[in-house]
């Protein structure tokens, strides 16, 4: 008898082209969502660190019956004004950064950046950290101040996503906001300290932090005012690397189209909220809330919740 082993047939072609291309179809069907859920992720962690921020500054507020100050630069008009370590430094032992403070010796002296490199050669001990709480994940802008285009002294220094809120004009008396430099503080009411009890628009209704991720270029490739970046330490030359403004000149996401590194030289000032996400950017109120704002805010509204006592009503703006 005579037997045979049965046959076995495989994909053809034709089906194999089809099954590549069922798989195709799924996985563009997949790939959106699966970019929105890791941007969901990503916006979740923004905001969280805007609320550890939150806390930390109430718990500053609680400590030393004050906020931070934005820029510890020099009372007086001068070239130091605008110099010295940020807001960000006093929050750091409310951020379990408590090990890092103490081997910084935070010296609040008017421009000890710049001090400190021309004495030493080098930054100022630390502040070449890089600490997630002051990192969106989103931000394309590099961990480090790194360009060749950088003076020396600003190089190596780590970046921030975040500043603080200087209000829509830091020189009219009731247009300042919660961060300022001690010169601006002085020129306005003598002092050299805010607290909770000069918000009187309303901890609610007021901005403290918000995104800014972002250095500034006048041109595409040009040296100019590229020493502006975000630094969570502080300023070494210009107070626009801890604290944004919320004026008409400075509009959130200040008119970048598309964002990317490569298109920094589009913003429209060196003062903006800035993020990376679409739409607008995060902000953290002074009530420790936070919200998202859209970059189509009207001009007016944003002003006025920059401003700490300005005695404007802000609508509805959520």
């Amino acid at each position: 008898m005579t037997t045979g082993r049965a046959s076995r047939r495989g994909f053809t072609l034709v089906e194999l082209l089809v099954v590549i291309a069922i798989i195709g179809i799924l996985v563009a069907l997949l790939l959106p969502a699966i970019q929105a859920a890791r941007e969901a992720a990503r916006r979740t962690t923004c905001t969280n660190n805007l609320k550890q921020m939150g806390l930390a500054i109430h718990g500053y507020h609680d400590t030393h019956k004050a906020f931070p100050i934005g820029v510890a630069g020099s009372e007086k008009a001068s070239a130091i004004a605008e110099e010295g370590l940020g807001w960000a430094v006093g929050l750091l032992p409310f951020v379990e950064e408590q090990s890092l403070f103490d081997r910084m010796k935070p010296t609040y002296e008017p421009g000890i950046l710049q001090k400190t490199y021309n004495i030493t050669g080098a930054i100022y001990p630390g502040g070449d950290t890089a600490l997630d709480v002051f990192r969106c994940p989103t931000s394309e802008l590099p961990s480090h101040a790194n360009s060749v285009l950088l003076p020396v002294e600003v190089v190596g220094y780590a970046t921030s996503d975040y500043k603080g809120c200087n209000g829509s004009d830091a020189s009219g008396i009731d247009k300042h906001g919660i961060f300022n430099t001690v010169n601006e503080l002085k020129s306005l009411n003598g002092r050299t300290k805010l607290a909770f009890k000069d918000v009187t628009d309303g901890l609610n209704k007021t901005l403290a932090v918000g995104e800014s991720s972002y250095y500034y270029l006048q041109s595409a490739g040009s040296k100019k005012d590229i020493d502006k970046w975000p630094l969570w330490i502080g300023s070494v030359t210009e107070d626009e690397a801890s604290l944004f403004e919320t004026n008409k000149n400075n509009p959130i996401n200040c008119e970048m189209s598309p964002k990317g590194v490569d298109y920094f030289h589009k913003a429209t000032e060196d003062s903006c909220a800035l993020s990376f996400h679409t739409g607008g950017a995060y902000f953290l109120f002074a009530d420790g809330s936070v919200h998202f704002l859209d970059e189509s805010i009207d001009v007016v509204t944003y002003e006025n919740l920059g401003n700490i006592a300005d005695g404007n009503v802000v609508s509805d703006f959520r």
